[in-house]
Formats: structure tokens, sequence, C-alpha cells
């Protein structure tokens, strides 16, 4: 993944250059659409985060559903990062 507006050089290498579907093969994502209270949601799904999936994006550590959704996110970063908020906000509140 190559850095553009939201997604800088640093992000790419908190990754290890690597691409999500490369970094998280084999990891089988449980999909938990009923999060409880406190749990953190995934930016682009808005479902229970899974804490193994995570992906730097702005400098924040973001988690994520699966890995496909890191591509949506990252895609969103790059293209409109005024849209992008904070991950300390992503958790589910009811």
């Amino acid at each position: 993944m190559k850095p553009r507006a939201g997604y800088t050089q640093a992000d790419v290498e908190a990754a290890g250059g690597a691409i999500p579907s490369a970094k998280y093969k084999g990891l089988k994502a449980g999909h938990t659409v009923r999060a409880k209270r406190g749990d953190r949601l995934c930016p682009v799904s808005r479902i229970q985060a899974d804490s193994r999936i995570t992906w730097v994006v702005k400098g924040k550590t973001y988690e994520f559903c699966c890995s496909p959704c890191i591509v949506d996110f990252v895609s969103l970063a790059k293209d409109r990062p005024e849209e992008i908020v904070p991950p300390e906000i992503l958790v589910n509140k009811e």
C-alpha cells in the first residue's frame, strides 16, 4: 500500500510494507454483529472489531472486523482524509 493524503509513509512502515490480505492470511475473522457496550467497533462496518486485526492509519492504531475492511478504510484515508474519525471514539456506547 502506498502513502497518500491521510495514509502516511510512517503508516506503511508500521505495517512492514505488507498488504492486509498477506498480513492476515489464514486468520479467520469471526464477525460479531452484536457488540457489547464498551467493545471496539470496526471503522468501516461498525460491528465488533477483532483485536487481532489492526492497522495504523494517520499514526493511530485501528481495530477492524476483517482485513478487507482495512483496504476500504485506507482508501478512505487516501481519498477523503477529513472523514476519518479517531479510533478512540469507535466504541459501542449502547
